[in-house]
């Protein structure tokens, strides 16, 4: 076990944890293990045990809400279950006694479901949120959360809209796929906003939108479809960006990326992966161009000798790229 405070439970551990494991502060139940009520009952010992120190609680599904709302100690900071929000008369009971709750894990099927986590948990700082239905097409349910730090949309999404929405305090925004409708005018209201990584979504009617964020640090864009002008924006516009990672663009030129390295001097980390239109040139735009960088991955072309010598003489990290999938499958950024 790597961390006593985090663990993972087969089920034979179940029985007496409560009482071998104290001052727990995560609690992950698998789905496989719950196949009987006394497994369930066991399971729910152990929460009700450790209740005075559990903050985070990855439950299998929302068969547990009734428990949870019985017990008077628990102040959770982070939950992730399976919820029918709907048929579950627990559901307000919990909100209303979890107001602290600061990151929600959940799967949405429709509007109605986002407005109402939303309304009875203003408080939340994350919200990873997995959508499984096209029938939503507005983000406005983002304004009943204005202490939003960290976004996380994974959902196959035909047309979101954001331009009613608004996270003043937003620092981390992470979406695969969707079709996003004004979204850059929906993050430039996030003054705050540091990383911005965006996966398989096309961007729909930000073509005149300056896309200029002043504290952007890290900039990821994988397989996206966007306007040339507003990709360049991205990456050129936002002077305290250091770690630039594009990956699947199929638009982007040489002459694109040379104008990148121009306008950012700054980078100390760049990942260019399989964007066909780049040739073997691009690593001279680097050593002219990129003086501060630390360090380099690339998949799709070839660096000179002449390149790499000069990169190893800087002391540049380099990895060529195979990873086969272009963002972390695990909880994505907003996992930090």
């Amino acid at each position: 076990m790597d961390n006593p405070g985090d663990v993972d439970f087969p089920q034979t551990f179940l029985d007496d944890l409560g009482e071998v494991f104290t001052g727990l502060k995560l609690f992950r139940l698998l789905r496989n293990i719950i196949t009987s009520d006394e497994v369930y009952g066991s399971a729910i010992k152990i929460v009700q045990a450790q209740q005075n120190t559990l903050e985070s609680l990855e439950l299998c599904n929302g068969h547990f809400l009734e428990a949870l709302c019985g017990m008077e100690k628990l102040r959770l900071k982070w939950l992730s279950c399976f919820i029918d929000f709907k048929s579950d008369q627990h559901w307000d009971i919990f909100c209303r006694k979890q107001q602290q709750l600061e990151k929600l894990l959940i799967m949405a099927k429709d509007y109605s479901t986002i407005c109402d986590v939303a309304q009875k948990l203003p408080n939340l700082k994350k919200l990873p949120l997995d959508i499984f239905s096209g029938s939503i097409t507005k983000a406005d349910f983002l304004n009943e959360m204005p202490n939003l730090e960290k976004i996380d949309i994974n959902g196959h999404l035909n047309g979101l809209d954001f331009r009613s929405a608004a996270s003043p305090k937003l620092t981390l925004f992470h979406m695969v796929n969707a079709t996003a409708k004004k979204l850059v005018q929906y993050l430039q209201k996030s003054p705050n906003l540091s990383v911005l990584n965006i996966h398989e979504c096309v961007l729909i009617g930000d073509s005149e939108h300056p896309a200029r964020f002043q504290n952007l640090k890290e900039l990821v864009l994988s397989k996206c479809k966007l306007p040339p002008n507003v990709l360049m924006a991205l990456c050129c516009q936002n002077p305290q960006l250091e770690q630039l990672q594009l990956r699947f663009l199929s638009t982007l030129t040489d002459e694109m990326f040379l104008k990148i390295c121009k306008e950012q001097p700054r980078l100390r980390f760049l990942a260019l992966v399989s964007c066909a239109l780049l040739t073997d040139a691009v690593g001279g735009y680097i050593i002219q161009h990129c003086g501060s960088l630390e360090k380099l991955k690339i998949s799709g072309f070839t660096l000179s000798e002449g390149a790499l010598a000069e990169l190893r003489e800087r002391h540049v990290r380099m990895k060529r790229w195979f990873w086969p999938y272009p963002f972390d499958p695990v909880g994505g950024f907003a996992a930090r």
